[in-house]
């Protein structure tokens, strides 16, 4: 199955305590057959000399992207341009985006997933297929960072997704 990379780099999470900021996501489309699972994210500080706070991150999801909100990325991905695994794979179905300047106002009450880590350090996390987060058509999975307590930690990251 095709394996894909979405990445963010530097984006900061907003100056509110525990307020989430989505810092990427990946959409599919409402087109029969466009469905991926998250097979792993990876989180960590983009600064320098990361400051000694704590920033909660957690996958949600979209369930009705063309409802109309699903917020608005301040750059989109195509599929055409999602990292690929393998080299000679097809072109992703899913497409992404990041650095949100609006955020999407949808998301599920609860979410598929949620940790927390010091921003000093950082998180990998993977899934199995069988416990993997899924994307279908027509939705879209954001991953969130919330700072702690009032200041803005900047992150980078990756989400790599397979597409079945």
């Amino acid at each position: 199955m095709p394996s894909y990379k979405m990445t963010f780099d530097a984006i900061a999470t907003g100056a509110v305590a525990d307020t989430y900021k989505t810092l990427c996501a990946i959409v599919a489309a409402d087109t029969a057959g466009h469905r991926a699972r998250v097979m792993s994210i990876t989180i960590g500080p983009a600064d320098e000399a990361p400051v000694d706070k704590n920033v909660a991150v957690k996958l949600a999801r979209v369930d009705d992207v063309s409802a109309g909100g699903a917020g608005t990325p301040g750059a989109s991905v195509s599929g055409a341009n999602m990292g690929k695994v393998d080299s000679e794979s097809v072109a992703s179905t899913i497409t992404g985006g990041r650095a949100y300047s609006a955020e999407p106002t949808v998301y599920g009450t609860e979410p598929l997933w949620a940790g927390a880590f010091n921003a000093r350090g950082g998180i990998i996390k993977h899934w199995d297929r069988e416990d993997a987060p899924v994307i279908q058509r027509d939705q879209l999975i954001g991953l969130l960072a919330a700072p702690r307590d009032a200041n803005a930690i900047t992150l980078s990251g990756t989400i790599e997704f397979e597409t079945f």
